[in-house]
């Protein structure tokens, strides 16, 4: 999308003529557009402009008597920038001022769903649109396409937007893998790839670089992007590597890199999160933003591999009965991340918080363990100290009833239920 004339610092000329790439260049300038179709007539060439509902857009053109560079009558004077209006930030403001008497068109417009209808996948969405990329984006079908990579353009005036933006790709699966600098050093599009394919697109990227670099080996920029692309997959497999090994230290010190926590995906589908839970050693992942819910290719989550290897809730047991419970809240909740439904970590996790006086957050967990485990003892046990650490005796004896409703032969709930009886005596 924003296709230009097809040649001007087009992000598809060189898949298309080094890599026999095809595909779609969406133009809303007619003007650009008329050029695209002459330079690119392998591509799919599309006159028209994106918005949510089929229908015109007022489309505004600026009409230049200089190019970026002060010359008269230059390359970029004949490829002027179009926008929408209302989605410009300052800088397309400043680019559309008033001496370069820019015109408005109306054009016609649709949303990405509609445009690409019937299309089964796309390799590479490339989105530069003046400002409007959010409102284009949220157009398109991301729960039936999932493009391997997404190419936004970003502006550093248009911070709100450029967070938007990531945000709506994180909600579909998506990661950021790199930055592109303008030649001013200011930001230029942001690259991203669904989570699953980060660590195998590195591979596939070094290669496609490595293919260009063939064909022109003089390319300064793609030698650049070998470099970057090489170096982050070198830091993801380290990452992976000290994962495997339960090397906690090493997973923390090369997090703090800004590795990305699935940069890099062992043979058998094993992301740094499930290595890490093989070892025993999963929580740093897990609070870098590691997915819990990713499996390896024989179907295992890292909860169910550490269960079955006997790591679950380990580290956290050991804190509890060092009192180290500050310790064992951290722990249990990284368990908690991994299983959300083992109502067995909220037991845990609500006996260390009620160590810790923090009885309101200790009854929440009590009530989400009775809630998956309506048959155990243990968390209605939970629930009763906690309600009696917040002076809510009467409760506490209820909760007391039911946990020995279901373990009438357990005297430690006989003596706590009790004192909890005692203390509302004393109350009343």
């Amino acid at each position: 999308m924003g296709g230009n004339n097809g040649l001007h610092e087009s992000n598809t000329r060189c898949l298309e003529a080094y890599f026999g790439w095809s595909g779609y260049l969406i133009e809303a300038n007619p003007q650009l557009y008329r050029d695209l179709c002459r330079n690119r007539p392998k591509a799919v060439g599309m006159s028209l402009a994106v918005c949510p509902r089929a229908g015109t857009v007022n489309l505004t053109i600026p009409v230049r008597h200089k190019d970026r560079y002060g010359r008269k009558n230059g390359t970029f004077a004949a490829a002027p920038a179009a926008g929408i209006a209302e989605y410009f930030g300052r800088a397309h403001n400043a680019t559309f001022r008033v001496d370069d008497a820019a015109v408005t068109r109306q054009v016609p417009c649709l949303p990405l769903h509609s445009i690409i209808l019937g299309n089964q996948g796309l390799d590479y969405l490339s989105v530069d649109v003046e400002g409007a990329e959010m409102m284009a984006l949220q157009t398109f079908p991301w729960e039936r396409i999932k493009p391997r990579v997404v190419g936004v353009e970003q502006s550093a005036d248009s911070q709100p937007k450029n967070a938007a933006v990531r945000g709506l790709l994180r909600e579909n699966g998506y990661a950021l893998v790199g930055t592109a600098v303008t030649w001013n050093g200011h930001i230029g599009d942001e690259f991203f790839m669904p989570r699953a394919l980060v660590g195998r697109g590195s591979l596939e990227r070094i290669d496609t670089f490595q293919r260009g670099l063939q064909v022109d080996p003089s390319n300064a920029q793609m030698t650049q992007a070998l470099q970057d692309v090489s170096a982050k997959l070198a830091a993801a497999q380290a990452l992976h590597e000290a994962a495997a090994a339960g090397d906690a230290q090493a997973v923390g010190a090369t997090l703090q890199s800004r590795v990305h926590p699935e940069g890099f995906v062992g043979p058998d589908g094993a992301t740094p999160l499930i290595a890490a839970a093989r070892a025993g050693c999963a929580g740093a992942l897990l609070d870098a933003g590691a997915r819990p819910e990713a499996r390896t290719h024989a179907g295992e989550t890292a909860a169910a591999i550490a269960r079955r290897l006997g790591h679950e809730e380990t580290d956290g047991n050991a804190a509890f009965r060092e009192a180290r419970y500050a310790e064992a809240v951290r722990l249990y909740s990284a368990a908690v991340e991994l299983e959300p439904e083992n109502g067995v970590l909220f037991s845990n996790r609500s006996g260390a918080l009620t160590a810790l006086a923090s009885y309101d957050l200790a009854l929440a967990d009590a009530d989400r363990c009775t809630a998956l485990r309506p048959d155990w003892p243990k968390g209605f046990a939970r629930r009763a100290a906690a309600l009696h650490g917040l002076r809510r005796f009467a409760l506490a004896v209820n909760a007391y009833d039911a946990a020995l409703a279901l373990d009438p032969s357990d005297g430690i709930l006989v003596t706590a239920r009790r004192q909890s009886s005692f203390a509302l005596a004393i109350e009343t």
